[in-house]
């Protein structure tokens, strides 16, 4: 197949405002250390008993990609270039580091954003191509690079260790070999699946005709995890704004439900089984950092800068926290606590008590979203005088 047509059909669709929502950006964000009036070097610090335990400076970075942490290896993708570079979990040295080559629509671009994935020995690399890299070594075990699409950034991995990844296509891929086991079409552009119980759950959003590209409505859907067969498809509209529908963040998932939130400002709990809505509340905002179950309360955060929480059972909204900038890197949780970082790094209970929130330096906000291992928090940043990536300490 020719690059004329990798060019045309290759391009991603645009979420409804721009770059920054495709990236997932939060607009407060990138101002920069000039308009914060100057960065300062981080310390060892013990903020709401969290500590730095160590700091690995690198000039460029990392923004928007969740990093991959196990016992041994915490690894991060650069901000600023293609650059991934593993360190020791422990001690925060080096270990390895690669450099990948972005297809030629997107060099000088950087990753897109995403997250990190491990599987066994190897660790899956959204790159807008997929890589998937030996772990221990850095060197690239596989590259999935489709013709005619970008596997670029919803990568999760699959009750079964196989990795789900989304472009304009959901791909179930075999992470030992890069070999795709399945890729179903839905119509739309599929974002952030999670499997459970042999079934794939996957928000969309499909291109608001005319509109060159812009995404707006799209569905929840539940698909056949051997298969990719669709089981059932829900649809997530767009009431009041074109551009603000569908599904883009990973849902949640209990025994019963799948709970979505949606840049449409809504979230909603749909049956697992059938999909059917069993409640959809307004919340404050458009919504792309997807939803976390903690106790009995779903959670969510969008544009607005509010964390908030929704009962379980009713979809009544219990409480909302106020930060100071949009949220949009991908939540996560301790096990006591959700995890939410926008700058500052903050934990919330199921009550909607600020637990703790910590910040590396003064003028130094976190820019992804936080990994959870064990007692530990790996998380890093791209502002000056603070760029780099960091290992914390959970309190005590």
């Amino acid at each position: 197949m020719s690059m004329i047509h990798r060019a045309v059909h290759r391009v991603p669709l645009w979420l409804g405002s721009g770059f920054q929502r495709f990236c997932g950006i939060a607009l407060p964000l990138l101002a920069g250390c000039a308009a914060l009036g100057g960065c300062q070097e981080p310390t060892v610090s013990s903020a709401g008993g969290v500590e730095i335990l160590w700091k690995y400076p690198d000039r460029a970075g990392a923004i928007n990609v969740v990093p991959y942490a196990d016992e041994e290896v915490a690894i991060f993708a650069t901000g600023g270039d293609t650059r991934v570079v593993a360190l020791d979990a422990q001690s925060g040295k080096k270990r390895w580091e690669a450099r990948l080559a972005l297809p030629t629509e997107y060099r000088g671009r950087g990753f897109p954003p995403g997250r990190l994935v491990g599987s066994g020995d190897v660790v899956a690399i959204p790159a807008w191509d997929l890589y998937g890299l030996d772990k221990r070594t850095g060197q690239v075990r596989w590259k999935l690079a489709p013709p005619d699409d970008f596997p670029r950034a919803g990568v999760m991995l699959g009750e079964d260790g196989d990795l789900y990844a989304t472009g304009f296509h959901l791909y179930r891929v075999d992470a030992a070999t890069g070999q795709v086991r399945w890729r179903a079409d839905l119509g739309e552009q599929p974002f952030a699946p999670v499997e459970k119980d042999g079934v794939v759950y996957v928000g969309t959003r499909g291109e608001i005709p005319g509109s060159r590209g812009i995404l707006g409505a799209g569905h929840a859907v539940a698909l056949n995890a051997q298969t990719g067969a669709v089981l059932w498809k829900t649809p997530i509209p767009a009431p009041e704004e074109p551009a603000n529908g569908g599904v883009i963040g990973a849902g949640a998932l209990t025994p019963e439900l799948y709970v979505v939130s949606s840049p449409n400002g809504r979230i909603y709990a749909l049956d697992r089984r059938t999909g059917q809505v069993r409640w959809e509340t307004k919340g404050s905002a458009y919504y792309g950092a997807g939803v976390v179950v903690i106790g009995d309360v779903a959670v969510t955060a969008g544009d607005a800068g509010f964390i908030e929480g929704f009962d379980l059972a009713t979809g009544k909204q219990r409480w909302n926290v106020k930060t100071d900038g949009s949220i949009s890197n991908p939540l996560t949780t301790t096990g006591n606590a959700v995890l939410v970082a926008n700058g500052i790094l903050r934990a919330v209970t199921a009550e909607g008590k600020l637990l703790w929130q910590h910040q590396s330096g003064k003028f130094v906000p976190y820019s992804t979203g936080a990994r959870v291992h064990g007692d530990r928090i790996y998380l890093g940043t791209n502002y000056g005088g603070g760029e780099g990536f960091y290992a914390l300490r959970l309190p005590r």
